[in-house]
């Protein structure tokens, strides 16, 4: 038995084996045709209130984030750590990260770089990575909510 000489698929199309199957079936009920129209419709109903859902989160985020740097501002102004309310304690925090190398900065400066000069990937990390690099401030506004416990040993 030669594989190497037999086709990979029928001569069939795809359309006509699905033609073939579709006949082969019985066809569905009018019980069965209403019941997968109401699903249907049921289905694009709650994936258009999830979409509405979807933009009302964002421009809610939006408005957070806003508020949030608001917030951060005048605690790290007036040098409040913490703040503690009813619903939690929303903690500021400031830090200085080192600033992360863009893969396009990498990209670039490997361009630059002679055809003749290959670099291996540990020069590479040696040249790009362990370079000093600029230390940025990274801010974060954070709300812890205490957890409640539900257990009841009795």
């Amino acid at each position: 038995m030669n594989i190497q000489n037999e086709p990979l698929y029928d001569e069939k199309s795809f359309e006509d084996r699905e033609k073939e199957m579709r006949d082969l079936l019985p066809p569905p009920s009018e019980e069965d045709i209403t019941n997968f129209k109401q699903q249907v419709s049921e289905w694009i109903k709650l994936d258009e209130q999830t979409k509405k859902l979807a933009i009302a989160i964002r421009e809610r985020k939006t408005h957070q984030r806003a508020l949030g740097k608001k917030i951060q501002d005048f605690m790290i102004s007036h040098k409040y750590d913490n703040l503690n309310t009813q619903n939690g304690v929303i903690k500021s925090n400031v830090k200085d990260v080192v600033q992360p190398i863009k893969l396009s900065e990498i990209r670039n400066k490997i361009e630059e770089l002679d055809e003749n000069q290959k670099l291996t990937k540990a020069e590479i990390i040696e040249k790009f990575f362990d370079a000093e690099r600029p230390k940025v401030k990274k801010q974060s506004l954070l709300r812890k909510v205490p957890k409640v416990s539900m257990h009841l040993d009795l």
